[in-house]
């Protein structure tokens, strides 16, 4: 009996999934008969209502109650099992209703605080991320009650958070590939309890001698940036602080305000005045080096951004940005502000062709790099952008150079995303708990503490595994 859920869904003529988990010895498997286009159409649809849902508790943080986040969970309790029955259709509703009952008991009764179970999800991104689906039936519809007490409201938002894997999960998110071995599966499960000193696998570990390496991104308009620059910046002991870049923009003195003024004067009379193309080649010159000097600062991990040496290189790279969809739907984003300059808004294909000039062996498509960071990309609220489109930037940020990936599938408030960040980097430093198990518990602290929900729409890709350490005490 496994003591961890596989979900692995895969396409030939129909995609067929399969369901292991404890209590049974076989899996539960079985065929959908949804196209790839209605299942398309229904993840646009779930992110739609996900983001209305979320639209309708605001931006307020923290909450005054449970009451906001028992319907969050309600709104997309109800779309889930609509996704599910479609996904299943009728003749395998069965199949469905069974999985879903399979932990209702262990579920219900576990303490998220001190545990979690191992979700090893291997599915095409086409599927609505798993952990945002109510995947476990803790209660059953014929036994939820209508009037609700206010003293039953946190009780009950607990119960009904438990419905979601990624809240009862720590999930191990791998691409898809040839199924998983029994043995190869329980490898990614997570150890139990907080590790202690030992020897840990070099793919497995945040480099820290005595400070975590971190290299900070950001946009300094935002509140929440700003608080995560000072989260990092307060914690010298415990982390090695690169930035935040872009660096700031140092203000002109008064002679050189007063040039730049008689200099605008000049130009408005009719002397040496640009011409709009002139003006706008400089800009485009201007977003093309700073595209360029982004990517060398994320892909040069090895170095500081003032381009000195670094080692241990970059083990997370943070970002406090906005990030989205181009408005004409063409290419994702990222913006990024210093403070006394412009707003940089850069299309990710733009800095992804200037990847392959700092590459180590830039022969190689794609390098592999077993040391490679943990990014960390805090979007925050930017009104631009469909929901869902964050899975994309998985193509900017590649496993194949990225241990792991933290996004969240749709924008949520910055001063939220800095809450929980902060909970997540000071749950890894002790260097005890992992990447996955730290995600989840930020997960349930901010549900706990702020009566808010929104933890739920962060998803890891990558090795959940991740834990800080020293090299020379755990690879040696």
């Amino acid at each position: 009996m496994t003591d961890w859920v596989y979900i692995r869904i895969r396409s030939d003529e129909f995609y067929r999934v399969s369901m292991r988990f404890p209590g049974r010895e076989e899996p539960l498997t079985f065929s959908s008969l949804a196209t790839s286009a209605e299942i398309a159409n229904f993840r646009r649809k779930y992110f739609g209502e996900i983001v209305a849902a979320r639209r309708k508790l605001g931006s307020a943080n923290p909450y005054s109650n449970p009451k906001n986040a028992l319907r969050f969970f309600d709104h997309i309790d109800r779309l889930g099992s609509e996704y599910l029955w479609k996904l299943a259709g009728e003749r395998e509703l069965d199949v469905i209703r069974e999985f879903r009952k399979a932990f209702s008991k262990q579920v219900s009764s576990f303490d998220p605080k001190n545990r979690s179970i191992p979700i090893i999800i291997d599915a095409p991104d086409l599927f609505v991320p798993l952990e945002i689906v109510p995947m476990f039936d803790i209660e059953g519809s014929e036994e939820r009650k209508t009037e609700i007490l206010p003293e039953e409201q946190e009780a009950l938002m607990h119960r009904r958070a438990r419905q979601f894997a990624g809240m009862v999960g720590t999930i191990h998110r791998i691409r898809p590939q040839e199924a998983l071995s029994d043995g190869e599966a329980a490898g990614l499960a997570p150890e139990p309890q907080p590790r202690e000193v030992g020897r840990i696998d070099q793919a497995d570990l945040l480099a820290a001698r005595s400070r975590l390496p971190v290299k900070l991104f950001y946009h300094c308009d935002l509140k929440g940036a700003k608080d995560e620059a000072s989260f990092f910046a307060e914690r010298p002991d415990v982390i090695d602080l690169d930035g935040p870049w872009p660096f700031a923009v140092p203000r002109l003195s008064m002679a050189g305000r007063i040039a730049s003024s008689w200099q605008s004067v000049w130009r408005g009379i009719g002397f040496g005045k640009d011409r709009p193309e002139d003006q706008q080649d400089r800009e485009e010159a201007a977003l093309q080096a700073f595209a360029s000097d982004l990517a060398g600062h994320i892909r040069c991990t090895d170095l500081r951004l003032d381009g000195s040496s670094r080692d241990p290189e970059d083990q997370v790279q943070h970002f406090s940005c906005h990030c989205g969809r181009t408005s004409d739907g063409g290419d994702y984003e990222i913006s990024l502000k210093a403070v006394n300059g412009a707003v940089m808004t850069v299309r990710t294909g733009e800095i992804g062709r200037n990847f392959k000039r700092y590459a180590r062996n830039p022969s190689i498509e794609g390098e592999a790099i077993a040391s490679g960071p943990l990014v960390f990309l805090n979007a925050c609220e930017t009104g631009v952008g469909e929901a869902g489109d964050f899975g994309s930037f998985e193509q900017l940020f590649p496993l194949s150079f990225n241990r792991a990936l933290i996004t969240s599938q749709t924008v949520v408030p910055d001063t939220f995303a800095a809450e929980f960040s902060s909970i997540f980097y000071d749950s890894i430093l002790p260097g005890q708990m992992t990447v996955g198990q730290a995600l989840h518990i930020a997960r349930w602290e901010m549900l706990r503490s702020r009566q808010n929900p929104f933890g739920i729409l962060y998803s890891l890709s990558g090795n959940a595994n991740l834990v800080v350490g020293d090299p020379a005490k755990h690879l040696t």
